[in-house]
């Protein structure tokens, strides 16, 4: 059984040079699968994705990290990174840098997945394209390694990893936890940042006010009550988790409408907690668990105060 994607030895031609000719070839041949289109990259390359994935599997039992070649037993090596356990990979021969598997596999997938929807298994409801949607989307938001693994492991059952090409797409994670072993030990060699947030307060503040005649201003600007929302959720989008918002009210504004003011920012923040949720886990607020509401709210804290 294959496993995932290796280095390609560095005297091998690099597969950015390849990527041209085979691209042209390709697409005027039949279709293929994703994790086929991977093998022959890495076979006109000069190298075997199949006997390269063997040694690195090999690698990872003598380790203690897996314990055999079963897809269960790969679940169960990303179910212990999804509890936080750290898989400590850097002795590993097949991880030693600069062959950073990651890294030097990285031209390949690119290679392959210009050729959709050439490619089968890219239908837009499969599973395999789910898969790389969510996979392409946590690794963008940098989110820890361990909640990445629990996503994904809502889509891949054990008889789903039996196949090389989730083993392939899943092997990043081990990477990302030694990254973030190593960001840790840099983290607490260093002095304590100021607290989030108040790095700045510039741009990441939007300061509203609100006067007696029930009217808001932003900027020197007035602002129609049917715009607050929209500018606060623009607002949390771009900023993140350094996003703050400040009312000030004139004296004798009415609680009323301040109460609707705020209100109105918060239901903003929410929508914004809200579609992370569903574009990044695949999940409703209600449906998050504890680790990933943590999360979505660190993303987008609801910092509303008064001056």
């Amino acid at each position: 059984m294959a496993l995932p994607l290796l280095p390609i030895p560095s005297r091998v031609l690099p597969l950015a040079l390849l990527a041209f000719t085979f691209l042209t070839i390709r697409a005027q041949e039949a279709p293929v699968s994703y994790y086929g289109c991977l093998q022959e990259v890495y076979q006109r390359a000069g190298a075997n994705l199949d006997s390269l994935a063997t040694r690195f599997e090999t690698d990872l039992i003598q380790a203690g990290v897996l314990s055999d070649r079963t897809g269960t037993a790969y679940r169960e090596m990303l179910q212990q990174i999804a509890s936080g356990i750290r898989l400590e990979t850097r002795d590993i021969p097949s991880f030693t840098p600069p062959a950073s598997p990651e890294k030097l596999s990285s031209e390949a997938r690119t290679t392959c997945t210009a050729l959709s929807p050439g490619i089968t298994d890219q239908e837009q409801e499969d599973l395999p394209s789910r898969f790389l949607d969510r996979r392409d989307i946590l690794r963008a938001e940098e989110i820890p390694a361990s909640l990445q693994a629990a996503s994904l492991l809502e889509l891949l059952d054990a008889d789903a990893l039996e196949d090389p090409f989730y083993r392939v797409e899943t092997y990043f994670l081990l990477e990302a936890q030694s990254r973030e072993s190593e960001a840790e030990a840099t983290r607490l060699r260093q002095p304590l940042p100021p607290p989030a947030g108040m790095q700045t307060l510039g741009a990441n503040l939007l300061r509203v006010f609100l006067n007696k005649r029930d009217q808001l201003v932003v900027a020197d600007q007035l602002l129609p009550w049917e715009r607050l929302k929209p500018l606060v959720y623009e607002h949390a989008r771009r900023f993140g988790d350094d996003a703050r918002y400040i009312i000030e009210p004139e004296p004798d504004v009415k609680f009323s409408s301040y109460t609707r003011l705020k209100d109105q920012i918060a239901l903003a923040i929410t929508e914004a907690r809200l579609q992370y949720a569903q574009r990044v886990f695949g999940k409703s607020l209600s449906g998050l668990s504890p680790e990933e509401t943590q999360w979505v709210f660190r993303r987008f804290p609801m910092a509303i105060s008064l001056p």
